[in-house]
């Protein structure tokens, strides 16, 4: 099992709390992380939805090992056209960041999907990207709490 997997595995379950996403507006975010097949992989299910019922974001994103023994994540959502491939760093024992494109090329798309174990045992879930030509900053977040 990857230093990836072994980080999320301790987080699985639902998870729920509130975020404010790149427009300012408020939401309540529902994460769900499941184990596939032996902890090979795990499955992550994200939603952000208003209190109005406006669903912000829905986000399926897979991590795991390949064949050979390197960690692929892929993610599908509504705000991103396509599947979209992910590389996995690990900064900290407490972390896991998801990085898709080159942060330093300012002439693409970049974004980076964090996950974070709080000292007080929240999840911090956030996304920080950039358009081309922009400067990478962290744009929608949410800090949650384990319900199951």
């Amino acid at each position: 099992m990857s230093d990836y997997i072994a980080f999320l595995a301790k987080l699985c379950g639902k998870w729920e709390g509130s975020g404010l996403n790149h427009e300012g507006q408020s939401y309540t975010g529902e994460l769900i992380l499941d184990p596939q097949i032996n902890s090979l992989a795990m499955l992550i299910h994200f939603a952000a939805e208003g209190s109005d019922g406006t669903l912000y974001h829905r986000e399926t994103l897979m991590i795991g090992m390949q064949s050979n023994g390197t960690t692929a994540a892929f993610s599908v959502s509504n705000n991103i056209p396509g599947l979209a491939s992910f590389s996995a760093t690990q900064p900290t024992t407490q972390s896991l960041l998801l990085t898709l494109g080159n942060i330093d090329d300012e002439d693409s798309f970049r974004e980076v999907i964090t996950f974070r174990l709080e000292s007080g045992g929240e999840l911090f879930h956030g996304y920080s990207w950039a358009m081309p030509g922009e400067p990478i900053q962290e744009r929608s977040s949410a800090l949650l709490h384990r319900i199951s």
